[in-house]
C-alpha cells in the first residue's frame, strides 16, 4: 500500500508540525585557523541542501542561495590595488547596486557622502569579479551590478564596539535616503551586508551556481575559518537577488516568522 499525504497524529507524532522551510547550514575550524578548504566544506555543505531550496520550472533559476565567511583580508591585498590597513581595521560592504551607470554613480556618490558625513573615510570601491554565463536568462534579466565598498577605521584606538555599531548608522542612514531619492528608490539599490569581521555573497542562485558565479570563492586566496550557508526555498514571496539569505547577522530557516512557532520560542 503506498502512503499518500500525511501520518495521522500518533504516539509523539503530530502532523501540524510539518512544514517546509529552507536548508541552512554551518560549519566551523576550531582552532580558527582560516583555509580555502572551509569555503569547499561550507559550499558542500549547501550543495548537499538542494533538496531545501526552491527551483524554477526552467530547472536553472534558483529561490536563492547564499554564504557567509570570514573578511577575505589575503585575497582583497593579493588582488585588488589599494593599501588596507591592518585587518579589522577596515570594513567591507557587498553591494547591489543599478547596472545603468548613471545611476550607480549616483548611489555611490550617495554612499561616499554618507561615509564622510559620519567621519569615516571610504578606501574605494572594487568590482566583484562574476560569471554571468551560468545564470539563468531569469536571474540574469534582474541581476544588479554588484560591488564591494572599503571603509576605513578613523583609528586603531576605536573599539570595535563602536565601529560596527557606526557602520550599522551608516548603513541605516544610505538606506533610508536612497527611499528618498525617485530615481534610486525603484531599485536595484541593496546593502548586502557591512562589516569588518564578515562578507556576504549571496543572490538569485541555486547551491551549485554560487562558487561558478562569485569567482571570489573559488579563488584558493579566499580563506575563512567558518562558513554559513543558506539554500533558500519560499512558498509566499518570489525569489529576487535581494531577498536570497543568509541575513547580515545570523540565519535562519524560515520558521521564526510563524506564530505557531513564535509562540513555541516564548513558551
Amino acid at each position: 500500500m503506498i502512503q499518500t499525504g500525511l501520518p495521522q497524529k500518533q504516539g509523539l507524532y503530530d502532523p501540524k508540525h510539518e512544514s517546509d522551510a529552507c536548508g541552512i547550514g554551518i560549519v566551523a575550524q576550531i582552532d580558527g585557523i582560516s583555509t580555502h578548504h572551509m569555503i569547499k566544506d561550507a559550499l558542500t555543505i549547501l550543495r548537499r541542501l538542494e533538496h531545501r531550496g526552491g527551483r524554477g520550472a526552467d530547472g536553472k533559476t534558483g529561490d536563492g542561495a547564499g554564504l557567509m565567511l570570514e573578511v577575505p583580508d589575503q585575497l582583497f591585498r593579493q588582488t585588488w590595488n589599494h593599501q588596507l590597513p591592518e585587518q579589522g581595521d577596515y570594513a567591507v560592504g557587498m553591494v547591489f547596486l543599478p547596472k545603468e551607470p548613471s545611476l550607480q554613480q549616483q548611489a555611490k556618490d550617495l554612499f561616499n557622502h554618507v561615509i564622510s558625513k559620519e567621519g569615516y573615510e571610504l578606501i574605494g570601491w572594487r568590482d566583484v569579479p562574476v560569471d554571468e554565463t551560468v545564470l539563468s536568462a531569469s536571474a540574469q534579466a534582474h541581476q544588479p551590478a554588484i560591488h564591494q565598498l572599503f571603509i576605513k577605521k578613523p583609528h586603531s584606538t576605536l573599539s570595535d564596539e563602536r565601529f560596527v555599531q557606526d557602520l550599522y548608522l551608516i548603513r541605516r542612514i544610505v538606506e533610508k535616503r536612497v527611499k528618498k531619492v525617485k530615481s534610486l528608490n525603484r531599485g536595484p539599490f541593496y546593502i548586502v551586508s557591512l562589516s569588518p569581521h564578515t562578507l556576504v555573497y549571496k543572490g538569485m542562485l541555486s547551491p551549485e551556481q554560487i562558487d561558478q558565479f562569485y569567482l571570489d570563492l573559488a579563488n584558493p586566496q579566499t580563506k575563512t575559518s567558518f562558513g554559513m550557508v543558506h539554500s533558500r526555498y519560499s512558498t509566499n514571496t518570489f525569489p529576487s537577488w535581494e531577498r536570497a539569505h543568509p541575513n547580515r547577522m545570523l540565519m535562519h530557516n524560515g520558521e521564526i516568522n510563524t506564530i505557531r512557532s513564535l509562540e513555541m520560542l516564548i513558551g
